[in-house]
């Protein structure tokens, strides 16, 4: 069965063979990969082994199965070609692997799968389904042998399908971090515990600081904090002067223009007396009036 025969309008066809020609078009240096002819869903990959490991100049061979509903489903990893990390024709626990699909993330896609299995590579297998720890010396002849390993299905030695980098040509250049994929090396159930690093100055402002909410977060955080706050504590003190005048003055605005009367009776009585606090005139005089009439019934009863 060749790609053509497959519905290309499927998401996970149209995928498979976006990620199949960029990894043509943008080949590397330390590891390949591409579909079979006979079934797109089952990749074949070659990586090479971590540098300064014991697994260096080794080259290993595998298999990545791709699900029907992938992006969205992580795929199976199986190593072919013997390694002592991995166990072979056995789908190994990852987390960037079936056994684990909460980690999985559609925007990863066959490189980065490679990426993470060469960054697994150093790590202790601690148990895990598919893992091996074998000594060093053993992973570093196997490492050597790995090189002339051929694969039936490519009909390709790892060394052909992943030829060493001549010494006279430049040094190839390290992963780049923004490719690496964003994900522990450990495995869940045996997570080590980072420490927290110190926060670090940069432009008077901590890291932490750079790690605060979105400016509209911030501010209502600073307003639910001077809802708790008296308002007291937030006005500028002011001196008796001061805010004798800015007194003065607010009760001439809000006053207005006023008739002599008025402004006799103003200046006659303390400025607090224009405060809410006293009665209204109309009160008093209709108070007045009674205390009036009271006088006079009781002036007609007597005489």
């Amino acid at each position: 069965m060749t790609s053509t025969s497959y519905n290309r309008k499927s998401p996970a066809v149209k995928r498979i063979l976006q990620e199949a020609k960029e990894l043509q078009e943008d080949p590397s240096v330390e590891y390949t990969a591409r579909p079979l002819d006979e079934n797109i869903f089952e990749w074949h990959f070659t990586v090479s082994g971590p540098v300064d490991t014991e697994f260096d100049g080794g080259r290993y061979h595998g298999r990545i199965l791709l699900p029907n509903e992938y992006p969205f489903k992580p795929p199976e990893v199986l190593f072919l070609t013997p390694n002592g990390r991995f166990e072979l024709n056995k789908k190994i626990c990852l987390s960037i692997t079936g056994f684990h699909p909460e980690y999985w993330q559609p925007a990863w896609g066959v490189r980065t799968v490679m990426l993470g299995i060469m960054g697994f590579f150093p790590t202790k297998a601690e148990g895990a389904i598919g893992g091996i720890d074998y000594q060093p010396e053993e992973r570093k002849k196997l490492a050597r042998s790995s090189r002339g390993w051929t694969c039936v299905a490519c009909q390709s030695s790892n060394l052909e399908l992943l030829p060493d980098i001549p010494k006279t040509d430049a040094q190839p250049q390290s992963r780049d971090k923004a490719d690496m994929p964003q994900f522990s090396f450990a495995y869940a159930e045996n997570k080590p515990v980072q420490p927290e690093p110190a926060p670090a100055e940069t432009n008077n402002r901590t890291e932490s600081e750079e790690l605060l909410p979105t400016p509209c977060v911030k501010d209502a955080l600073r307003s639910s904090d001077m809802k708790d706050e008296p308002i007291t504590s937030r006005v500028p003190e002011l001196n008796n002067d001061t805010a004798s005048g800015n007194r003065k003055s607010l009760i001439s605005q809000a006053q207005g223009p006023t008739n002599s009367g008025q402004g006799q009776a103003s200046t006659t009585g303390d400025s607090s007396h224009s405060s809410s606090n006293l009665s209204p005139r109309w009160l008093d005089g209709l108070i007045m009036g009674l205390v009036a009439i009271l006088i006079g019934l009781v002036i007609r009863k007597v005489f």
